[in-house]
């Protein structure tokens, strides 16, 4: 979107105009942000269950990804109405038309944090640190607040914040110290963790077929360990990094972060990419672990659950999960599945699945695992370029240049010369950290974090270690009644590849790998206060699993997994 001065103006413009709206007002920062968490109140005269607890937004629940989806759409909407009342109050006649053919097919912006950025660039963009912005409003450029750097309460209401030092904080914080945000410690917080953040997204593409496990990050004694990983949690990392400690980090407090909408509308692609390579699963009935304020704990949940408080019309019928499925019925797509809904011909689903399977590859392959693979001597394939964005895609907000271009594309593998079909296929081993906790009695959000070698001295450098691998975001918030039990994953192949040729692993060679992880590996827990023994987090189990992987055989195909085994235990 950057790259459209005009509707970049205009979107910066609408999210200034949304933060300055009187609090009070429904469709305010404020109240659209609270229906998220804080100040647990009525939204559009929506009111409580019994037993109801916190916010609306459903956690631990398989209805956290279609949950969002309405809740985009109603933040989308009031941009898309700011966006066009802006972009008709320019002076100028010919200005005027082109702000308003740029707010014609206005769409909210996604943050791709998965992506890899250019060499020398940050996955973390500068937008997010700037403290203000220079814009070419109706009235000329000015110098205008930052409406992505932080949003500013007016006022802060009493009684509404009640942890630590968000009672005196006037503005939201990320990685604060004191008064201060620190948004360059984020940055090299997660430009650390990016890689591992690019595996989980793609392991989640490539092995988690069915919508529960991929859905969200429950756990009860029938998940298997290759389904601990999970779409939300994938998300809450995201939540536990930036936020640092600041609002994002603290599920009551985290939509009022600017980052939050970018963030979930990344989350909202995702979950549109995998409905197109796995069609045929969707929600199923899921027992509530944790309350929300319209659902209790013990509900039994499915595809036709209210997603409250949003109504999908005038006569109070709610969205649900069924109405909510294609996101044409908000008006918009996402630029690599674009056309691809509804199509019932079997030549172009597998077309478009193809495409749709080249794009991921492109997008987010490991380069480790695609170089150990040309070592191997096998045969590559070019990955065709994309096509172009239509009108109604949301876009994403983008790196200073166009990041596909200038990447190496990732290739995909041609099968075997001759041989059988199981033959024309390339095994490696996957190798994964599998974290599970409680969360029910915490009362913040912790980090379990994985090193290769002991991490520095200080718990401050942690997240920021260059030995760090990758962490599983316990994303809580105090007295969730419930079990709460929860899971996630951190892949460890890419670290293992980056060793190989140095430590002579023997391309994941099974026992070495398992030799050298064994030795090597380290895991602390922590918060944004100092470190936390494992024994005083309930249930905490963090062990190590492998999978034979089949890898492509070309560029429109994807990896093939089989079950996970166990190799050993670090803690439980």
């Amino acid at each position: 979107m950057k790259r459209d001065a005009r509707k970049w103006n205009l979107y910066l413009l609408a999210l200034s105009m949304m933060q300055n709206t009187d609090q009070h007002q429904a469709l305010s920062w404020y109240q659209i942000t609270g229906i998220h968490g804080v100040p647990f109140e009525e939204w559009n005269g929506v009111p409580p269950v019994v037993g109801g607890h916190g916010g609306y937004c459903p956690h631990m629940s398989i209805l956290f990804p279609t949950w969002h989806r309405p809740y985009l759409a109603l933040y989308e909407q009031i941009l898309f109405h700011l966006v066009q009342r802006i972009a008709s109050w320019y002076p100028n006649p010919v200005e005027r038309d082109l702000y308003g053919k740029a707010a014609s097919d206005f769409r909210i912006p996604y943050w791709d944090w998965a992506r890899t950025p250019p060499e020398g660039e940050s996955v973390f963009l500068d937008e997010f640190i700037q403290r203000s912005v220079h814009v070419d409003g109706p009235n000329g450029r000015q110098l205008i607040a930052n409406p992505l750097y932080s949003y500013r309460f007016r006022p802060l209401e009493p009684g509404v914040f009640e942890w630590g030092e968000f009672p005196h904080w006037t503005e939201t914080k990320r990685a604060p110290d004191g008064n201060i945000s620190h948004n360059e410690l984020v940055r090299l917080a997660i430009d650390r963790v990016q890689p591992n953040l690019r595996d989980r997204l793609y392991n989640l593409f490539t092995s988690y077929t069915e919508f529960g496990p991929f859905s969200n990050k429950q756990w009860n004694e029938q998940s298997t360990i290759s389904g601990y990983d999970s779409l939300e949690s994938l998300h809450d990392e995201i939540h536990i990094e930036v936020g640092d400690g600041g609002h994002l980090y603290f599920i009551q407090y985290s939509a009022f972060d600017p980052i939050f909408f970018l963030h979930h509308t990344m989350t909202d692609r995702i979950l549109s990419l995998w409905q197109m390579l796995y069609p045929d699963t969707w929600v199923t009935e899921q027992l509530v672990t944790t309350s929300s304020f319209t659902i209790s704990n013990g509900t039994l949940v499915n595809a036709s659950t209210p997603l409250a408080p949003f109504f999908s019309d005038g006569s109070g019928t709610f969205w649900d999960s069924d109405s909510s499925r294609h996101t044409e019925e908000f008006g918009y797509s996402y630029t690599e599945v674009s056309g691809m809904n509804r199509v019932s011909d079997p030549v172009r689903i597998q077309n478009n699945r193809a495409r749709l399977s080249t794009a991921i590859n492109q997008l987010y392959g490991s380069p480790g695992v695609s170089a150990m693979l040309q070592k191997r001597k096998l045969d590559i394939l070019e990955a065709p370029g994309q096509g172009g964005v239509r009108a109604l895609t949301r876009r994403a907000l983008d790196f200073t240049s166009n990041v596909i271009s200038r990447m190496t594309p990732r290739r995909g593998l041609e099968p075997a010369d001759s041989g059988t079909p199981t033959q024309s296929y390339q095994y490696y081993t996957e190798w994964l950290a599998n974290v599970r906790a409680e969360t029910g009695t915490l009362k913040a959000s912790l980090s379990v974090s994985i090193f290769l070698g002991p991490p520095p001295e200080d718990v401050h450098d942690w997240k920021r270690a260059p030995n760090i691998i990758g962490t599983v975001g316990l994303f809580s918030m105090s007295h969730m009644p419930g079990q709460n039990r929860i899971s996630g994953t951190i892949p460890l192949t890419s670290t293992l590849l980056t060793r190989t040729d140095r430590e002579g692993l023997g391309s994941l060679d099974i026992a070495k790998s398992q030799a050298y992880l064994r030795h090597n590996l380290e895991f602390r827990v922590f918060n944004s206060d100092g470190e936390i023994a494992p024994s005083s987090v309930p249930g905490l189990c963090v062990e190590v699993v492998s999978s034979k992987v089949a890898a492509a055989t070309s560029a429109g195909e994807l990896p093939r997994w089989s079950p996970a085994k166990t190799r050993f235990v670090m803690f439980c």
